[in-house]
């Protein structure tokens, strides 16, 4: 049944005021519910249009909270990841020397202490840290005492003396002049203490002969 569109009142199909409101209507109530009865159906967006819509939602705040965040944070992930690999890959932890070696005489006014390290493994290779030499003369008087610093990237290849093959290792260099005066009875063959501690704490330390100058 039709109704008043003004006050609500049910109205006859034909009718063409509203005895309640005294709206009057100017024509068939019937035709003008078809009308106003009728909802709004909002036009449905071409699906070409649909695929040209902008990205600009991409941009939006909430989007991009939720987006941008996880993105950042397995960036971090991988990038760790790969850091610490390659570090691990890279530098060794200390349980021991595979050589040491002594270059150089009195004459020559220097000695050259080369030495490859490898760890528990066996594995060779360079660590961060500290070489801490010591000599000593025949006596156990201490000569000279000195402290380098010792980098993954100052590793090179040294020769290993008792098989003439090359390896990962490191070197240093000392002048005889550093070297000071023992006991006058006791220079010639003096003692070399080389230590090797790295900055996670491990520490290995070989003892050898080294031609000490003489007074």
């Amino acid at each position: 049944m039709p109704k008043c569109p003004k006050c609500g009142r049910n109205l006859p199909r034909d009718a063409k005021y509203c005895p309640e409101c005294a709206s009057q209507f100017g024509e068939a109530l019937s035709s003008i519910s078809k009308v106003t009865s009728a909802p709004p159906v909002a036009a449905e967006e071409p699906a070409q249009d649909k695929k040209r819509r902008p990205l600009h939602w991409l941009y939006s705040t909430p989007v991009r909270k939720y987006f941008l965040v996880p993105v950042i944070i397995l960036f971090v992930i991988v990038f760790s990841t790969i850091a610490v690999m390659v570090l691990l890959q890279v530098e060794i932890q200390p349980a021991g020397f595979n050589f040491v070696n002594v270059d150089g005489s009195l004459a020559e006014g220097s000695y050259v202490v080369s030495f490859a390290i490898h760890d528990a493994n066996g594995k060779v290779g360079p660590s961060n840290g500290y070489v801490i030499v010591k000599i000593y003369d025949s006596q156990d008087v201490l000569l000279f005492s000195k402290d380098y610093d010792a980098r993954t990237s100052g590793f090179t290849n040294v020769v290993d003396p008792s098989s003439g093959s090359t390896m990962l290792g490191f070197a240093v260099t000392i002048s005889t002049s550093e070297i000071g005066a023992g006991n006058p009875d006791a220079y010639g063959m003096g003692g070399l203490q080389l230590t090797f501690l790295s900055f996670t704490g491990y520490s290995v330390t070989e003892n050898g002969p080294i031609p000490i100058p003489a007074l």
